[in-house]
């Protein structure tokens, strides 16, 4: 069977001679047929018949296998080649359109061009039919092998056939209807020049994108997620990360998996969604698949503290002194819309009459504007416990980064009681950053503490938080953030973010 390699040498080595006998015929022609205009083509197939070895020679350095030093491959000179080609599309784009408009100000002047003969007119027609022969041969090649380079070699060989087009407009009208047509000849070569330089900035755009990192098409992105999805182990995938490394894709990602499989079982799974992305997207397809352990299953034991805090502020320390685990909220559940995810762990702990919560929030940029209670606080830096202590109906509360509270109660997002003013009241806060508002800006790392009474669950009679049985999530968001987040501590299975699941909540139970 052929290898890449061979397909694009055998097709760019066919492209090289054609070029160089068209460059011969080409002078040939225009010095005998007495036409400057292809004297100036044969030029131009001069620069196709440079940029065929700079596909040879960066193709043949591109296909070579990683090694210590190129750990990930040599494809990226097959993009420096891309670029290359582009570029010298430009110049000829550029020549091509000054030559032209050149002429056309000494037509309008008064000057004529000279007249060219038959052997110029059949030169130029051949190099036609020729080089888009050669373009339509080389980019089907090109497709079929995923190589940018020898795309961009093909887009070069149609500028060969489109600015030979001009010239042949211009030489065939002087030779039919006389030498005052022969201006055809250069208002053609603009109007080409533009739609070489069009080709040429798409080529030079996609392979500056490929050099500079950028992530895969979204619907390609989404079409990974779909593979990955299919994997019914598969929680959550979260930190995305896509490019493309010359002819082939590259992928990194994160994957939740049952906390409780065993390592062989969960390298089954990942050697399995290995292969599958393969299949659909290609055999040299880098993949890099990070997993971790998603602890839905898992029961929440809630420490009762003998000692209770004086305020809010003391609950950090107290935390760290009593040796209270932090979780973190390690699910991305819709990483197609909303990939990013901030770094965010909470405990949880009670004294009989309180619970204490405390937020650790690490994130690129934070935002608080709402300073009243029960405002949109979920459209600022947010962090969110949603506690249904019953059967019944469950308990939101929500508090933006420098303490605003919003607490509701109901069985779902619609028809939510909010919370009295003075039972908001009750609820003592302590935050690190500044209570003041502000836009977004960078803040770094921040947190809050919360002391919740149980009088705070106001539609409960619940004197007290000792043996009680509960469910629960824990999220963070952002929604009018330059960059919305939404993350959670047990996974949603939801088409489109929505906190408001409790058949999502994991179970919690705090110690007598």
């Amino acid at each position: 069977m052929e290898t890449r390699e061979k397909k694009i040498y055998r097709v760019t080595i066919g492209g090289t001679i054609a070029n160089t006998l068209l460059l011969i015929l080409k002078f040939l022609a225009g010095i005998f047929g007495h036409s400057a205009a292809m004297i100036a083509d044969a030029v131009h197939s001069l620069s196709d018949f440079l940029t065929d070895l700079v596909v040879l020679i960066f193709v043949k350095i591109s296909n070579k296998p990683a090694d210590r030093d190129y750990a990930y491959g040599h494809g990226k000179y097959e993009t420096v080649a891309s670029s290359v080609i582009g570029m010298a599309l430009i110049v000829v784009a550029v020549s091509l359109a000054l030559d032209g408009v050149e002429k056309i100000i000494f037509v309008l002047k008064g000057g004529t061009l000279d007249s060219p003969g038959w052997i110029a007119f059949a030169a130029a027609v051949l190099s036609i039919v020729v080089k888009e022969i050669v373009y339509r041969v080389t980019k089907k090649v090109a497709v079929e092998v995923h190589s940018g380079a020898l795309e961009a070699n093909a887009w070069h060989h149609r500028s060969d056939a489109l600015s030979s087009v001009g010239t042949a407009i211009g030489i065939g009208a002087a030779v039919f209807f006389g030498s005052k047509w022969t201006v055809l000849d250069p208002v053609a070569a603009v109007v080409v020049s533009v739609m070489i330089l069009v080709a040429a900035a798409k080529i030079i755009g996609k392979s500056f994108g490929e050099l500079l990192e950028k992530s895969l098409p979204k619907e390609t992105v989404d079409k990974i997620i779909a593979i990955v999805s299919r994997d019914s182990m598969v929680e959550d995938i979260h930190n995305i990360y896509t490019r493309n490394i010359g002819n082939k894709m590259a992928i990194e990602m994160h994957l939740r998996l049952p906390g409780d499989i065993s390592l062989s079982e969960a390298h089954r799974h990942a050697s399995a969604i290995e292969r599958d992305l393969r299949a659909e997207l290609g055999d040299n397809t880098h993949i890099m698949l990070h997993l971790e352990p998603c602890k839905r299953s898992q029961k929440l034991i809630i420490k009762k503290l003998v000692s209770a805090p004086t305020d809010a502020s003391a609950i950090p320390a107290l935390f760290a002194g009593g040796g209270i685990e932090y979780h973190t909220l390690d699910c991305v559940n819709w990483p197609a819309e909303y990939p990013d995810k901030p770094l965010v762990q909470f405990a949880l702990a009670h004294t009989g009459t309180e619970l204490l919560v405390h937020y650790k929030v690490e994130e690129a940029l934070s935002r608080a504007l709402a300073t009243e209670d029960l405002g949109k606080v979920w459209e600022d830096s947010c962090v969110e416990l949603f506690l249904r202590p019953s059967g019944k109906g469950y308990y939101n509360f929500e508090c933006n980064c420098i303490g605003t509270l919003l607490e509701a109660y109901g069985e779902g997002r619609h028809g939510r009681i909010p919370a009295p003013l003075d039972t908001l009241a009750s609820v003592d806060r302590f935050c690190t950053l500044e209570r003041k508002p502000f836009e977004d800006r960078a803040t770094g790392a921040w947190e809050l503490a919360l002391r919740i009474p149980a009088t705070a669950l106001f539609k409960d009679a619940i004197a007290s938080f000792d043996g009680l049985k509960a469910t629960a999530n824990v999220y963070k968001c952002g929604d009018r953030l330059p960059r919305p987040h939404y993350v959670s501590w047990a996974p949603i299975q939801t088409p489109s973010p929505d906190y408001h699941r409790p058949e999502f909540f994991a179970d919690l139970e705090f110690e007598k």
